[in-house]
């Protein structure tokens, strides 16, 4: 029992050296390269900038175009209503013509 505690213990340590190891090496080369790591951070997240505002831009340039489309569709509709009320009337009027034909 003992040698199984004193295994773990150097296997402990031996995972523990090897971590603090790979920390260090991950940190010097962060520290070597920081200035080259923030050029291409501020090149990477610029680009992602001048795409989310192209996308914001032709998001509202859509909108006016949709506002304006449906501005006109309104136009076409309300013509298309009151062409549909004069057809109605005009078939009233001939189904009430026919209808005193009838009763004559």
């Amino acid at each position: 029992m003992k040698s199984e505690t004193l295994k773990a213990s150097v296997d402990g340590a031996a995972t523990l050296a090897t971590s603090t190891g790979i920390l260090t090496v991950s940190l010097k080369f962060l520290d070597h390269y920081a200035a080259g790591i923030g050029a291409l951070c501020t090149i990477i997240f610029g680009i992602i900038y001048v795409i989310f505002q192209f996308l914001a831009h032709r998001k509202l340039t859509l909108a006016d175009e949709n506002k304006k489309d449906l501005e006109d569709f309104k136009t076409d509709f309300d013509e298309h209503k009151t062409d549909t009320s004069k057809q109605f009337n005009s078939l009233n009027q001939g189904i009430d013509n026919i209808l005193d034909k009838l009763d004559k």
